[in-house]
């Protein structure tokens, strides 16, 4: 009896996401879109303000790379997968959308997180504004249970309003042209 109590253990202890929020594109009672999806209409046409925050690989810093299509800086249309840039520990960047993001019925934009799997994800605020001056955050939550790694995984049904998820424009904008991503390693 020990034996099976143990292999049943194992069965439901197997990175299985159990959080009360949607999992990642693709999955079952997922509301995420992937980077292909036919209701993408737009994409970041450029950026100001990229702070690079620490622990940052070289290779990772190219700012572009958060422009147009995603997986597209080797221009193949394959969705490379190393077309990233990262924030770096306490980083950020400005994304500037022309035309504007605007507030229309469901969704109005997603924040993708890291290409490489659903769980090696890198939180971020996500701050919008329609004058590149004034931002507001969008409302927030991580049940993640510790800090992680560097390397280390999150369950994306355990977070919520950071990047990597969908959104709504805010009520009180009727556009958004510039998106805030700040990495929340540090305290803002």
């Amino acid at each position: 009896m020990k034996f099976k109590v143990f292999i049943l253990t194992l069965i439901f202890n197997n990175n299985s996401f159990c959080g009360p929020f949607s999992p990642a594109a693709d999955q079952i009672g997922s509301n995420a879109i992937s980077a292909n999806h036919p209701s993408i209409v737009g994409w970041a046409v450029n950026f100001e303000n990229f702070n690079e925050g620490e622990n940052l690989y070289e290779e990772f810093k190219t700012p572009n790379k958060a422009l147009n299509a995603a997986g597209n800086s080797d221009g193949n249309q394959l969705g490379f997968t190393f077309d990233v840039v990262s924030l770096g520990e306490g980083g950020s960047i400005t994304l500037l959308f022309d035309p504007p993001i605007k507030n229309g019925d469901g969704f109005d934009f997603a924040v993708f997180e890291n290409s490489f799997s659903d769980n090696f994800l890198e939180l971020a605020w996500v701050e919008v504004s329609s004058n590149g001056i004034d931002f507001f955050r969008f409302e927030n939550i991580s049940l993640t249970p510790t800090q992680i790694s560097s390397f280390g995984f999150i369950d994306p049904t355990n977070v919520s309003g950071l990047a990597g998820n969908i959104y709504k424009v805010l009520v009180h904008l009727l556009i958004c042209s510039h998106l805030l991503l700040r990495d929340l390693t540090k305290t803002y």
